[in-house]
């Protein structure tokens, strides 16, 4: 019995399989996609900025390191 892997490497089963799936994962994109994932970016970036600048306040102030 053979490997079940002698044809992994073989171009008609991967143009098979292409051809079979191309469509299959195609998504419409919206007009609004772009600008909305432009916006979470940003978003995002602020988010992480905000909590570097405030481990940078705890790190920088003795006082913030003790526990209340």
């Amino acid at each position: 019995m053979g490997s079940p892997y002698t044809a992994y490497w073989d171009p008609l089963i991967v143009q098979q399989h292409y051809n079979y799936t191309r469509g299959t994962g195609e998504r419409r994109r919206s007009p609004l996609s772009d600008p909305v994932s432009v916006l979470i970016v940003i978003v995002c970036s602020l988010v992480v900025v905000e909590n570097l600048l405030v481990l940078a306040a705890v790190w920088r102030n003795q006082k913030l390191h003790s526990a209340m």
